[in-house]
């Protein structure tokens, strides 16, 4: 059965995913009169697609696709690639799922979570079957879309900012994991002034475009006119903290939490920038505060809790609160930041051994995650594997080169091996990095 309509009427991933769920064999042509491109099927699996007159491999063809809001697409079924054509068998989730990660305008987000009352679900069965790599923040959020929760829930709870989550739930819509299933219904636009909406909804536009001189003045706006206005101090929060300027950052976040107690994202912003000051036993009790007052333990806030133990050197309470938190995971894989304080704990205990078999799973859960292999290469040279710890330090390079740390500990495992000369050489590069 032939299929057609217009990308004004249904976006392209929207297309894929139901000719994937079909098993579909056949051309879908999307035509935009300057612009033609062609993606064939067979049995719902991408094997060949093409843009005319251009070079591009199959999958960057369709993610130029991906960026076609305009055009009439067509589904020929039964019809072959042309002959001579390199044919594969791309699974279409992970196109979609990268395509949605180039994604980075709201105005697209919004075609799928285009309301923060929004309420998700996870589709359970097609998480299990799938074996593609999810994000750090995607793993984060997972745990958190439960069908109760809106999108305002998900931002609070998360800690990972508006832009973010709507990316990564934008994402996870896209490649068939996570539903719409309603709307909260409890989160009324309030009946402020015309003046306080338009000031925050600049800081908004602002925040979102990183003109973040910009959102403060807009943010500062609102709270003059509306000293109560804990989003806004929230937002001040953020900035303040991208700018490491920890001070501010505690101050906002104290404001916003006296106007919204019962969110829990100011406090966690809170208790991480108190630590960030020195002030270990101020965040330490912020952290229990928050532990305290939710009836559900939530395993970001408990990672939280196990890196503070950390920072006060007490590995048995960061241990227990780490392995807590690794329960509510479930079986998904914790973020990187889990596996990071869950291997410090370790070796806080002087286990270097169990230290060096988490960051190596967390490798095999986050393989570009520069830093993870800087803590391995550390680990490794402690233990004096100093051949091991530079294959580390230089995969993590090859992740990342821009980490200064990554080179100087490069260069301390050179010299542990009599490679002055190259150990001077990496020292360079980390100073050079350092100078970005």
């Amino acid at each position: 059965m032939a299929i057609r309509g217009s990308l004004r009427e249904a976006s392209l991933p929207d297309v894929l995913q139901l000719l994937s769920m079909g098993n579909k064999m056949g051309l879908l042509t999307i035509d935009r009169g300057d612009q033609v491109g062609r993606i064939y099927f067979n049995g719902g699996r991408i094997a060949y697609a093409e843009i005319e007159h251009s070079h591009l491999s199959a999958e960057e063809a369709v993610y130029l696709m991906f960026t076609w809001d305009d055009g009439a697409f067509n589904f020929a079924p039964a019809t072959p690639p042309p002959e001579g054509v390199p044919v594969s068998s791309i699974d279409p989730q992970s196109v979609l799922l990268e395509g949605a990660r180039r994604v980075d305008e709201w105005a697209v987000i919004e075609k799928k979570v285009h309301s923060f009352d929004l309420v998700f679900a996870l589709e359970r069965q097609e998480l299990l079957r799938t074996k593609l790599e999810l994000t750090a923040d995607q793993q984060a959020l997972l745990p958190l879309i439960d069908g109760h929760r809106d999108v305002t829930a998900l931002i609070e709870e998360s800690g990972l900012g508006e832009f973010v989550v709507g990316k990564e739930l934008y994402g996870l819509i896209t490649a068939g994991f996570v539903v719409e299933v309603g709307r909260s219904g409890a989160m009324p636009k309030p009946a402020d002034g015309p003046d306080v909406d338009e000031h925050r909804n600049l800081g908004m536009a602002f925040f979102r475009a990183a003109m973040y001189d910009e959102a403060i003045t807009e943010f500062t706006r609102v709270l003059e006119l509306k000293e109560d206005d804990a989003p806004a101090a929230f937002y001040i929060g953020l900035i303040s903290i991208t700018r490491r300027d920890w001070a501010t950052a505690a101050s906002a976040f104290q404001r916003a939490t006296v106007y919204a107690p019962e969110a829990v994202s100011p406090l966690h912003n809170l208790s991480y920038s108190l630590a960030k000051l020195g002030q270990l036993d101020k965040a330490r009790r912020v952290c229990d505060e928050i532990l305290a007052r939710t009836e559900r333990r939530e395993p970001v806030i408990l990672t939280w809790s196990g890196a503070l133990a950390i920072q006060a050197r007490d590995p048995k309470l960061a241990n227990s609160e780490l392995e807590a938190a690794r329960q509510l995971w479930g079986g998904t894989k914790p973020p990187a930041v889990w596996y990071h304080h869950s291997a410090l704990a370790a070796a806080l205990e002087g286990d270097l051994l169990r230290a060096e078999r988490i960051f190596r799973e967390a490798i095999e859960a986050h393989p570009h995650g520069a830093a993870l292999y800087n803590n391995l290469a550390v680990v490794l040279s402690r233990r004096g594997r100093y051949d091991e710890a530079r294959v580390a330090a230089e995969q993590g390079i090859a992740a990342n080169a821009s980490l200064p740390q990554l080179h100087a500990n490069l260069g301390d495992v050179l010299l542990h091996t009599g490679m002055h000369a190259e150990a001077q050489a990496a020292y360079r590069r980390g100073r050079q990095s350092a100078l970005r």
